[in-house]
């Protein structure tokens, strides 16, 4: 008598794949489908509001909810986090909320990966692959302002901190 005592495992499809194993632009279904944007508003708001009720009140059954909030969420978005970009940076380096609504090539940077042999491979020229460090120093403008900023991404990433 064999017994399999490897536990039982769900295969996920590709992040960036929709249920026909096309390419899922979640970019152009946000700007183009007036339907899908309203459900992802829609879930976006649930998780904030069973954050918020996390953080103001923890218990298991908060916990619970707020998970179930968030796995709702990343199967509607196919593991993509880039719609709540504007709510975990509310105050980008300038005071206005990180959006990508300028930069459609970058959501796909923001799909999460699941699995023990998951990985994401971006292809680039030599100019834009390469890695940097915490004194890169990078130029961030507020669009509304016109202010710009210098700053290195160490100094970035602690004032994101202290938001």
């Amino acid at each position: 008598m064999s017994t399999n005592l490897m536990p039982k495992t769900t295969t996920l499809p590709a992040v960036t794949s929709d249920s026909n194993g096309g390419f899922f632009d979640i970019e152009k279904l946000i700007r183009t489908d007036t339907f899908f944007f309203d459900k992802v508003e829609k879930a976006i708001k649930h998780l904030i509001q069973m954050h918020e009720q996390l953080k103001a009140n923890y218990s298991d059954q908060n916990l619970k909810l707020y998970r179930e909030a968030f796995f709702d969420y990343l199967k509607l978005t196919h593991f993509s986090i880039s719609p709540l970009l504007g709510y975990y940076y509310p105050k980008y380096p300038l005071g206005t909320p990180l959006s990508l609504k300028d930069f459609p090539f970058a959501h796909i940077f923001y799909n999460l990966n699941i699995g023990p042999s998951c990985s994401t491979v971006f292809r680039g020229s030599r100019q834009i692959s390469k890695c940097c460090t915490g004194d890169t120093i990078c130029r961030f403008k507020n669009k509304k302002t016109g202010q710009v900023v210098t700053m290195s991404l160490e100094d970035f990433f602690k004032e994101q901190k202290t938001i």
